[in-house]
């Protein structure tokens, strides 16, 4: 999370009044990848699962530290900024974690309570659990924003960075959603959330905010060096304790999500590719939520596949649902106030 609100330099693609065409695009990719990772999985296959999952979160939280950074620079003011993030995060996750448990606990025969729905939405414990955790960071990074122009060292600012990321891991130790190996009813999940992808989120930030650090990031020496974290790194065990294996999957999220923006930032596919991926990746929320809260109990008739097979039957299916929820999103935002709850979008 570090500061300097300057838009940077050209970054690949064109930039838009409104949106970055790089950003959707590669948010539609992982969307795309997140369906897929919802998706019922056998053992053969199961490797295709490990892998999307290694990295598609990080690649998310990364985006958003980046837009979040490109917002705070647009915006007139700190509390401006605080003021959207929680009309485009607080109302959706308000909306969506009593609405989605429910409907999910039907197809287990289970019933839900007010009280059941309720505690998912204090601990962060439901479908959109992303939700908490992204306004905790977008607070954080509002609260550094307000602290660094105090701190006029470089290294005064590492430091507070340093000292934010010791508080959240002491918040999720203590109150997390693993700190006892088990989850309990009132564990706050979202703690945990927010230390998992609090560097994914800074770095996020940091390739906005420092075009020499983006153009190192991006270079053809560290990219090598992330084909080879990734290589070497994915097929490390998953069964490792908390701490280790989150650090792992960081390494390997970050390294992942650089190489995939030095290949998409450019034209790497036909410009209607392009335009498909764009139009995906501006509706990733109600994607996540509904192929998270409904795809795992329907699509259930693929068996006896190995993960190559898997991917080409999976992939035609994820993109229909994926614009299926689109077409969802479409009708909700012919109603503003539907729109404002649901979408986050302000009337």
């Amino acid at each position: 999370m570090l500061y300097a609100c300057r838009m940077p330099e050209s970054f690949g693609l064109e930039q838009q009044s409104e949106r970055i065409q790089w950003i959707d695009i590669l948010k539609g990719i992982a969307i795309i990848l997140v369906v897929m990772g919802h998706m019922p999985y056998e053992p053969g296959f199961v490797a295709l699962k490990g892998g999307i999952y290694s990295f598609h979160m990080p690649l998310f939280m990364l985006l958003a530290g980046f837009t979040a950074a490109l917002s705070m620079g647009r915006s007139p003011s700190v509390g401006t900024f605080i003021y959207k993030r929680f009309i485009g995060i607080f109302l959706p996750y308000l909306v969506w974690s009593f609405m989605i448990s429910p409907f999910a606990s039907l197809k287990i025969y289970q019933a839900y309570s007010f009280a059941d729905c309720l505690n998912n939405f204090i601990t962060g414990n439901v479908a959109c659990w992303f939700l908490p955790c992204l306004l905790m960071l977008q607070l954080l990074f509002a609260l550094y924003t307000v602290v660094a122009p105090r701190l006029r060292s470089p290294i005064a600012r590492a430091c507070f960075i340093i000292l934010l990321y010791i508080a959240v891991t002491a918040c999720h130790k203590m109150w997390g959603s693993c700190h006892s190996g088990a989850l309990d009813k009132w564990d706050l999940s979202f703690l945990t959330s927010t230390y998992r992808y609090f560097i994914p989120f800074s770095v996020g930030v940091a390739l906005f905010q420092y075009p020499k650090f983006k153009d190192f990031c991006l270079s053809p020496l560290v990219c090598t060096l992330c084909v080879l974290v990734v290589l070497l790194l994915t097929g490390v065990r998953g069964d490792l304790p908390l701490m280790f294996s989150t650090h792992l999957r960081t390494v390997i999220g970050i390294a992942a999500s650089l190489l995939l923006i030095r290949m998409f930032s450019g034209k790497l596919l036909p410009e209607w590719a392009n335009g498909q991926l764009k139009a995906i990746g501006r509706d990733t929320l109600i994607i996540y939520l509904i192929s998270g809260a409904f795809l795992p109990h329907t699509c259930t008739w693929f068996h006896g596949m190995d993960g190559t097979m898997a991917f080409l039957v999976y992939l035609p299916i994820c993109v229909a649902v994926c614009y299926i929820c689109m077409a969802i999103a479409r009708m909700i935002s012919t109603s503003p106030w539907l729109s404002l709850l649901m979408l986050g979008k302000p009337l």
